[in-house]
């Protein structure tokens, strides 16, 4: 008995949810951009080196750079800080690299730099290529 009234909570429950729906206030416009810039930086093409490029028959678009910067005053390892802003300088990079209408690009660096505004800052650079 004790099963058997845990089960129709649970089928009230589930079916009680079917009906639901959600707003909010992003615009199918502005999604669909959002949703178009990831897939399409997710499906960018990364090479090893400018030579691996060549030989694999890519066009060169241009040189392209991605740049982050932290201005929190939290107390966080700085390894951590500069593993996150790499990351947000290599998407950063990848925007570029859709800018120039490129599908594939190299990562030939990235370096922390001194910005005035800033208590790290990350710069990566590489090449944009059409492939």
């Amino acid at each position: 008995m004790k099963y058997f009234s845990l089960l129709i909570c649970a089928v009230s429950f589930l079916t009680g949810c079917n009906n639901v729906t959600y707003t909010t206030n992003i615009d199918d416009e502005v999604l669909s951009e959002h949703v178009s810039s990831h897939i399409k930086k997710r499906g960018l093409e990364q090479f090893y080196s400018v030579q691996d490029a060549l030989d694999r028959g890519a066009s060169p678009l241009g040189g392209i750079k991605g740049e982050s910067c932290d201005v929190s005053d939290d107390t966080r390892t700085s390894s951590i800080s500069y593993n996150r802003l790499k990351s947000q300088a290599i998407e950063s990079l990848k925007n570029d690299v859709l800018y120039l209408g490129g599908n594939a690009f190299t990562l030939e660096q990235c370096q922390s730099v001194s910005r005035y505004n800033c208590d790290l800052a990350v710069i990566c650079s590489g090449q944009a290529y059409n492939y």
